[in-house]
């Protein structure tokens, strides 16, 4: 059985009394009508390992009776909302396939079993706009929650409101909660219906927090936290080829790759190097896949505007790279299935992770200044050795700018909680010269590619105006490089680390 449709679910939900009428609805931003409500009764059995690895990162797995969406629900975290995969119901309780490979390396292949089960009467609001169209649904769910342990049921409770946006309209989103807490109703205090039953709270803890001279581990102790747990979020959503997961995945990684670099004196150098090897295979075997799409995608663009029509030759750069674009997924789903893998997940969730050095203890402001001056010594020196590079190798030159001012950037971000407006604008300043220069790299890049393609499709047409549009490219991209990095050396956004 396989997944059969995937639903971005963007939602607020609410406590609220049992006894508290519902609010007016009316007059909300891009609502012209509220449509006539409905009710329908809901059953779930929710399922999870015995550690309940599921609810402690905001994943939920169920299977729902009754509604519009009877069946399997897988929902998964995302940035901008929670991504929803569903399964028919089938015959039988038992988990389906693809969603126990889908969450094996989040459970660590553990068994799941029913966990809890919450019955709701659910009456839905529609909000509709000038179109007709429904752009939101008001939940007003009154919930009977039971918590499942060695066989017994403990019984819950509860009524809660939801919002539940069709696409995202942040207007909306925010004048309709204020419509709701204007009536009594404070946001939820689980993230879940599954974590009201299984008493899971969400982690809001950083240590530290309100101390007035913190350590620097007071400061990357969250940091660190929060990367982690959402480099377990991602995990299913890379196995299921959810959009934009791969990347995300890799740019954890390099996060807390950056923190143990720059603040390498705070940590155990040696097991910090060992965490920062296996963070960069992880980044290595993934980013195969994601570099061959984009590199696709990028000359699938060059070679329509270039060639004429011609059926024959017709997805040639797509041909030429399928047999490379399978081979790297089919490496990346061994790698996330592989003992290695599985070991450097549960080292990053060990009790003692990250290991600390004694500097960790220090005041953090004067101790992360000092990592962060030594990674702009370092992009200063890169961007030195690029200008002087020679021509055959200036691109990899500016490759390695790149990787620097990256690095410097995720690190700059780390320490925004101690360190502020300054921080931030520093990471500001490195996320433009990234920009610039992984442009400069992706037309590098596509150039090469399209030389080596161009020889083994002899028929294509329009190879060498690829090529000069790539190098033309370049040079505009470098250019806005160069203005860039000038203004950010004789700014504000760095001179405080001089």
């Amino acid at each position: 059985m396989s997944v059969e449709s995937h639903v971005l679910e963007i939602e607020s939900k609410f406590d609220v009394a049992v006894d508290t009428p519902l609010p007016d609805l009316a007059g909300l931003p891009h609502v012209s009508a509220v449509g006539v409500s409905r009710e329908i009764n809901l059953e779930a059995s929710y399922y999870d390992s015995p550690g309940l690895d599921l609810v402690a990162l905001g994943i939920t797995l169920r299977r729902r009776r009754g509604g519009d969406d009877a069946g399997w629900h897988l929902k998964l975290p995302g940035d901008s909302g929670r991504h929803e995969l569903r399964v028919p119901l089938g015959d039988d309780e038992r988990v389906p396939r693809c969603f126990e490979d889908l969450l094996s390396g989040t459970t660590r292949r553990a068994a799941l079993e029913r966990v809890g089960t919450i019955r709701t009467r659910r009456t839905v609001i529609p909000l509709v706009d000038a179109a007709g169209r429904v752009v939101a649904e008001v939940c007003d769910d009154r919930v009977v929650g039971e918590r499942w342990h060695d066989g017994r049921g403990t019984r819950l409770v509860w009524r809660e409101w939801e919002i539940e946006l069709v696409r995202q309209d942040r207007e909306l989103a925010h004048a309709a909660a204020a419509r709701l807490r204007s009536a009594g109703a404070t946001p939820a205090t689980y993230a879940s219906k599954l974590a009201h039953v299984l008493d899971v709270l969400p982690d809001r803890s950083a240590l530290g927090q309100g101390r007035s001279r913190p350590s620097v581990r007071d400061v990357l102790a969250p940091y660190l936290g929060a990367q982690v747990r959402r480099l377990r979020q991602l995990d299913p959503q890379v196995r299921a080829d959810l959009p934009d997961a791969v990347h995300q995945m890799r740019v954890t990684c390099r996060r807390i790759r950056a923190a143990l670099a720059c603040y390498r004196r705070d940590f155990d150098r040696r097991a910090a190097r060992e965490i920062r090897k296996e963070l960069g295979w992880l980044v290595d075997v993934l980013g195969r896949e994601r570099d061959l799409e984009v590199l696709r995608d990028h000359l699938g663009a060059l070679v329509a505007r270039h060639e004429a029509p011609d059926a024959a030759q017709e997805g040639w750069i797509d041909e030429s790279l399928s047999e490379d674009l399978d081979a790297a997924r089919g490496a990346a789903r061994v790698a996330l299935d592989s003992e290695r893998y599985d070991a450097l997940v549960l080292a990053l969730a060990a009790a003692g992770w990250p290991p600390w050095s004694s500097r960790a203890e220090r005041h953090a402001r004067g101790e992360l200044r000092r990592g962060l001056r030594a990674e702009w010594e370092r992009l200063q020196a890169a961007a030195t050795a690029a200008e002087h590079a020679p021509a055959g190798r200036r691109d990899e030159a500016l490759h390695e700018v790149r990787k620097v001012a990256k690095r410097l950037r995720y690190a700059a971000e780390a320490a925004e909680p101690c360190l502020g407006d300054r921080a931030r604008d520093l990471a500001d300043a490195m996320s433009a010269l990234q920009d610039s220069l992984g442009l400069h790299h992706d037309e590098a890049v596509a150039r090469a590619a399209v030389a080596r393609l161009g020889q083994e499709w002899p028929r294509a047409a329009g190879v060498s105006r690829i090529i000069g549009e790539l190098e033309d490219q370049q040079a505009v991209e470098s250019a806005i490089y160069r203005e860039g990095w000038w203004q950010v050396r004789h700014s504000t956004s760095a001179r405080w680390l001089v």
